[in-house]
């Protein structure tokens, strides 16, 4: 696997690094490679394991699969309606737990969900961003993020 193009570094003093050295950025092309085709080599890592009768026997389908390139299409096809699949029960999650109401619409094969702006629910919000700042950028563990979740949640609902 050629090794990733590093086109940028900053340095930042800011307080949240500081002591930590640079912050290197994947270059463009490395960002828009296809997302199949970096793991296409990935297996050859685990080769020690395989070594033997197992890759004399996987051999034949490994040099096809290598060189199929219907199937890497088929493969980033799939892998393109996976992502979707999950953007999609990402938004639709994200309306029905911050608001309170959401009014479906329907034009043909196309459902549209409309939340109505005024039933926005504001300590869910400011609970999960604070939860997505604590797992992402403080790396609590799910557990204590949870807690903390829990907590807040049953202190907000017992001031309600």
């Amino acid at each position: 696997m050629p090794p990733i193009e590093k086109t940028a570094t900053v340095h930042w003093e800011g307080q949240g690094r500081q002591g930590k050295g640079a912050i290197s950025t994947p270059s463009y092309a490395e960002v828009v490679k296809p997302v199949n085709q970096r793991a296409v080599g990935r297996w050859q890592r685990y080769r020690p394991w395989f070594e033997g009768e197992a890759l004399d026997t996987l051999a034949p389908w490994i040099e096809r699969l290598e060189h199929a390139q219907r199937l890497q299409g088929a493969l980033s096809a799939l892998t393109a309606a996976v992502v979707g699949v999950i953007l999609n029960l990402a938004v639709w999650f994200a309306l029905h737990v911050f608001f309170a109401q959401v009014t479906k619409s329907t034009l043909g094969p196309v459902t549209l969900w409309q939340p109505q702006v005024n039933s926005l629910e504001w300590p869910l919000v400011v609970l999960a961003t604070v939860s997505g700042y604590l797992l992402l950028w403080r790396h609590w563990s799910i557990p204590a993020v949870l807690g903390v979740a829990a907590t807040a949640s049953l202190l907000w609902r017992l001031a309600a």
